[in-house]
């Protein structure tokens, strides 16, 4: 089975680093793949990209627009922009560089929100996808690594495969 990863674009790493970590390939967001702050970019919704930020009527509107895959910072979830994105076969995508890079209570209001928000975005069949979305190497995860954090965040086993490999292959190599 093939793995892939979507780290930032400030994110260094080298060639050998991605089979190290069990990828087929790393890519990264803004050079391999277009990837939109909605909070601080303030471009018009587009489709084929990834979505990333709190402001929900924003995220609504890109995945209106035909967006791949919206990414919520904080782990918010909203009923309208998920049934939005259910109804556009948009792709959830959970960042766990907000759970890696955070600490204390911070972290674990997150890893709660992240829970609430996979157990309803599986309720309305939205597919789901982990990425690290690193900004360094610090907080670059290997793809067991990224099971693990499913799993903590409620995923069973082979969902939180299936979440790594198959989803992020259709979302990031299309």
């Amino acid at each position: 089975m093939k793995y892939y990863d979507l780290v930032a674009n400030s994110c260094e790493f080298s060639n050998d680093i991605v089979k190290k970590l069990g990828f087929e390939r790393i890519l990264r967001a803004g050079i391999d793949i277009k990837f939109m702050d909605v909070d601080t970019e303030k471009g018009a919704p587009c489709g084929n990209c990834i979505a990333y930020g709190t402001n929900k009527k924003r995220l609504a509107a890109f995945a209106s627009s035909g967006a791949r895959g919206i990414a919520i910072k904080d782990m918010r979830g909203d009923g309208k922009l998920l049934n939005i994105m259910g109804e556009n076969d948009c792709i959830l995508c959970v960042p766990t560089n907000i759970f890696t890079s955070s600490t204390g209570i911070e972290r674990s209001k997150l890893l709660y929100r992240a829970e609430i928000l996979l157990n309803v975005a599986r309720k309305k069949h939205i597919k789901v996808s982990f990425i690290s979305a690193a900004e360094s190497k610090l907080h670059m995860c290997s793809y067991i690594q990224l099971i693990e954090i499913a799993k903590l965040v409620g995923a069973e086993e082979r969902f939180a495969r299936n979440s790594i490999s198959a989803v992020n292959g259709e979302l990031l190599v299309k």
